[in-house]
């Protein structure tokens, strides 16, 4: 293998208005992620896992320690008296092996120094090697600021191209061949936060069919300083940095790691055994409402109504993000003519925004796809792409780091008069995009590479949707509730918004889908070559969840009493939500996304630990405490199980890059968190620093995990749980590699829900009874207990 094998292990960070959660190792899936904690410990120090110390306070059940045990090989007694040990040394490049100085980190100074170039050339990534160079032998302050009069000859001596430097480096390092990969690798997690750029770019080119080599330039930069530091420290320092032996290091962490792994396990098995618990007591009491229901029902003549036949007055499809689920029961709780349903926030529309007069544009959609179809404004706004222009010159003057003081002195007098403003009477923060688009009230048009979209695929794309959600019958109203937050003087609010959506509000995508299934046409065109006909007094409207202040936006009149249900839902879910912010009313949860001064608005999907995939009616009676994501399935209505096929290909895929973005972002917060937002300084669209120098900061910022006191997300692997049967269910899993990697390779936990509420765990195509099901007899009577 050879040093730029090492490149397509980055996974790909997106620039702050595309922000959505990545699994920061997701090109290593396919390997067992025990085996990946411990090489990525090895090369880098990185850490996947929390410190035993913390899983003591979790209060893990022994029974579930003991499960855990068991399932790993190890004496509970070993794990119940084990103690954090130091971690093993690791593997140390020559920069970080090298004492230049006493003044400064020598590694360090040269990480910065590449992300200060990073910076100002990023705008060509594919010769930022050639830029690099030749900007570093002009910088004449360089020798003298690293302490190094030589560094100036030595940087003559360098090759001109990137390929050629890789080459003079592997050669005068004498990096053997099968080190070479894990090295590279290695020298990247160096510079993680600019690899991770770098390979958003080669991720956008693979979508398009194109190649980039952002990342080689990347590391033949840092190689470049790994043969600058051979130069200056001589043979004594490359000897003892040979002696280092990579397969030896990642034995030693692997070791380490073990009992971790067990009280990691150990915390996941308490939370399966809570969920199989509310699911089952959910099922239990659905059962017996039925049987009330239908006895209350029975006519005289003896016969039974179908329980299940209520009359629904109120259908409302909501995004399958975490925040939605307190919303969902508060909803519900309003009327039981309301019925709620989850589905992926895009709501399968592949669509990206072009503004109407204007070049710019975002995809609508996740980061895993590209789209397909672009969305315009059939009448926009007249002052609309003129003010985008004005607004969108204003943030990048002010948005990169060195540009921000200068902008805002140069303002003078009149941005004194907007901090005031701001300060003593806030306001809603409008992105100006998405003000572009909420003032754009009109009809959209759909186009695609060959014009506007023909109202036969209108027709397509909006039956593939209602059949997927399931909608074969719908209410007299429907609503599409997509959802965005409200937050001001925040970098990453991209993140809040919705990951299926591209980072964005997902108000255009309902807009859209309103529009096809409200349009005669369309509905004809379905009715005929689908077979599909909506009532002709059915009608949907689009809508908006504010997960920041837990309020429903309606884009069109939905009556007196649809409003007053809303209303009394958003207090319902606000007044749940309040504690875990401080805030003692639930009103002062708007005030929060006013505040420019507030660092947690919200706290975004913090603590999402599980996915499900079934009926509601399984679901609906249990408060799953704003943890789970909750998509509709009903294997029944799913001939050949082409929709759970989707299900388990792409909703699961973005849940669970989701959950890892927030493991990571707690279990090594320095490597995959972006640090303490009061310290951020703009990188243009790109990320931020923290502090004045240093790598680009990627992931989530510590204010978005910890409330000060606590972390507010407790890492764990996914769980994810399917109601269907189980030969098709093992079927699907090993007919796509990626997702059996996932759940062989202990990515996440795949269970099958029975009809008995019991979970069975679906592991190298084998089902058992997994959680505490298999733990001893008093496990299962407290899992009784708590289903009763």
């Amino acid at each position: 293998m050879s040093l730029t094998d090492a490149c397509p292990r980055i996974a790909p960070a997106w620039p702050l208005d595309q922000l959505i959660a990545v699994n920061p190792w997701w090109p290593l899936v396919d390997e067992p992620l025990p085996e990946v904690s411990a090489r990525l410990a090895a090369l880098g120090g990185v850490r996947c896992l929390m410190s035993i110390e913390h899983y003591r306070a979790q209060q893990i059940s022994e029974a579930a320690l003991n499960a855990a045990a068991r399932e790993l090989g190890v004496p509970v007694e070993t794990v119940l008296h084990s103690r954090e040990a130091p971690a093993p040394r690791h593997w140390q490049s020559l920069a970080a092996m090298h004492p230049q100085s006493e003044a400064f980190n020598w590694r360090d100074a040269i990480v910065d120094q590449i992300s200060r170039c990073c910076a100002m050339y990023w705008h060509e990534p594919d010769q930022l090697y050639r830029h690099w160079l030749a900007h570093t032998r002009d910088e004449k302050g360089l020798a003298l600021l690293m302490g190094c009069p030589q560094l100036r000859g030595l940087l003559k001596q360098l090759p001109d191209s990137a390929e050629a430097m890789l080459e003079l480096a592997q050669a005068s390092l004498g990096i053997a061949e099968d080190d070479a990969c894990d090295m590279g690798h290695g020298w990247l997690l160096e510079i993680n936060g600019w690899a991770s750029a770098a390979a958003y770019l080669h991720w956008q080119a693979d979508l398009a069919g194109e190649q980039r080599h952002c990342l080689e330039q990347l590391l033949a930069i840092r190689l470049a300083w790994e043969w600058l530091t051979l130069q200056l420290a001589g043979e004594p320092l490359l000897a003892r940095w040979r002696q280092q032996s990579i397969p030896m290091l990642v034995e030693a962490h692997r070791a380490h790691q073990r009992l971790a792994w067990v009280w990691q396990r150990a915390t996941e098995l308490d939370y399966q055994r809570d969920l199989a618990g509310k699911l089952s007591n959910s099922m239990w009491q659905q059962n017996c409402e039925r049987e009330n229901a239908a006895q209350e029902g029975a006519h005289k003549d003896g016969t039974e109504r179908d329980s299940s036949q209520r009359e629904i007055k109120l259908q409302a499809v909501f995004c399958i993000d975490v925040r939605s689920e307190p919303m969902r029961r508060a909803l519900e709780a309003q009327h039981t003519g309301i019925e709620t349903r989850g589905f992926a926030g895009f709501f399968g529309l592949p669509l990206g925004y072009r503004p109407s007069g204007g070049q710019y544009q975002r995809p609508q959609l996740p980061g895993l796809l590209a789209p397909q179809i672009w969305v315009r404004e059939e009448q926009p706004a007249s002052s609309g792409p003129i003010q985008l222009k004005r607004t969108s010159y204003w943030q990048r003057l002010v948005g990169g780091s060195p540009g921000t003081f200068g902008a805002v002195e140069a303002a003078g007098l009149a941005y004194a008069v907007r901090l005031v403003k701001r300060s003593f009477w806030p306001s809603e923060p409008k992105h100006p995009v998405n003000r572009l688009l909420r003032e754009s009230a009109g009809r959209f048009v759909l186009e695609d590479a060959n014009g506007p979209v023909s109202l036969e695929r209108q027709a397509d794309m909006l039956a593939r949707v209602l059949t997927a959600m399931g909608l074969g019958e719908p209410a007299p109203l429907v609503l599409l509730v997509g959802h965005g937050s409200s937050t001001c003087n925040n970098p990453h609010g991209a993140g809040l918004d919705c990951g299926a959506c591209g980072g964005q509000s997902g108000e255009l995508n309902v807009r859209v889908l309103a529009q096809l299934a409200n349009d005669a046409r369309v509905r004809e065109a379905m009715a005929q070559k689908h077979g599909i006909a909506l009532p002709a007094g059915c009608r949907f409207v689009a809508a908006l969840h504010n997960t920041t202040a837990d309020s429903i936006h309606c884009f069109d009149a939905v009556g007196s009493d649809v409003e007053a249900w809303l209303a009394r839902a958003g207090e319902q879910a606000r007044a749940e939500r309040a504690p875990r912010l401080g805030e003692k009313e639930g009103k002062a949860l708007e005030r929060r996304g006013w505040d420019w001064s507030q660092t947690r608005p919200e706290w975004g999907l913090a603590d999402n630990a599980a996915f499900v995939i079934a009926p509601r009616s399984l679901t609906r009676q249990a408060n799953l405490g704003g943890r789970v994501f909750l998509h509709d399935y009903d294997w029944q209505q799913d001939k050949g199980y082409a929709l759970l096929e989707t299900l388990l290909t792409a909703p699961m895929l973005v849940t669970h890059w989701i959950n890892m973005q927030y493991n990571a972002s707690v279990t090594d917060p320095q490597r995959y968190g972006s640090g303490n937002k009061i310290l951020h300084n703009l990188v243009g669209n790109l990320g931020v620093l923290e502090g004045q120098g240093g790598d680009l900061r990627i992931g989530l910022s510590r204010q978005s995990l910890h409330d000060g006191e606590r972390w507010q997300h407790r890492p764990q692997r996914l769980s994810v749980v399917v109601a269907a049967p189980a030969e098709p269910l093992r079927a699907l899993v090993n007919k796509h590699p990626i997702v059996r990697q996932l759940v062989d390779n202990h990515w996440l936990t795949l269970s099958r829900l029975a009809s008995d509420g019991r979970l069975l765990r679906l592991y190298r195509d084998e089902y058992r009874e997994d959680c505490l099901q298999d733990c001893p007899e008093e496990c299962q009577t407290a899992q009784r207990e708590d289903a009763a």
